[in-house]
């Protein structure tokens, strides 16, 4: 037995949690405004506006968790949450940064090119698949995060991006985006 099919059977016969959505105790007592806020920051972007809409369609629904660093997307639940960690009142801009990648997350469910893989696939393709939507969520964050730092002058944003990381990821995009606006003038022609 290989080890995706032992990992397969421990999965299978492990007992079932309940999803995110069921876990009532987890939700975050602001958790209505800490969505909102976020959601009516994103919405000023593009590529925000276009995962809202997304949600809004599938059914998505988007909670704000209590003693959570991180958020993500439960597929059991349809359920994008944004982490707050404990004895923070309201959301800051990470909970922005979470709810772009986990409405990703969850768009990624519909294109068969992204959709979660099987537990049973050959190994280098599992994990290539996983890479390639960790990578499709970040292009993302930065499409959303380059529309609010550079067309809202959302500062506290840009802090963020460098503080977990993400700031050359943001400067590569923000590069790409110039060179695929690039228009050919006459002299360049010539």
């Amino acid at each position: 037995m290989g080890f995706f099919d032992k990992l397969n059977s421990e999965i299978e016969a492990a007992p079932k949690p309940k999803p995110v959505a069921q876990r009532a105790s987890l939700k975050h007592p602001n958790s209505d405004q800490i969505v909102a806020a976020a959601s009516a920051a994103i919405a000023r972007s593009t590529t925000g506006k276009m995962l809202l809409d997304y949600a809004d369609g599938a059914g998505i629904t988007i909670t704000a968790l209590t003693n959570q660093s991180e958020g993500g997307y439960s597929p059991d639940g349809k359920q994008v949450f944004i982490g707050i960690p404990a004895g923070q009142e309201q959301g800051n801009v990470n909970a922005i940064i979470q709810l772009v990648s986990g409405l990703r997350e969850a768009m990624q469910e519909d294109l068969d090119e992204l959709k979660r893989p099987p537990l049973d696939w050959p190994e280098q393709h599992y994990g290539q698949r996983f890479v390639d939507r960790d990578r499709d969520a970040l292009w993302h964050v930065c499409a959303v995060a380059h529309d609010l730092i550079y067309e809202y002058n959302m500062r506290e944003l840009f802090d963020e991006m460098t503080r977990i990381g993400y700031h050359e990821l943001l400067e590569a995009y923000g590069k790409d985006l110039k060179e695929s606006q690039h228009i050919v003038s006459d002299e360049e022609i010539e």
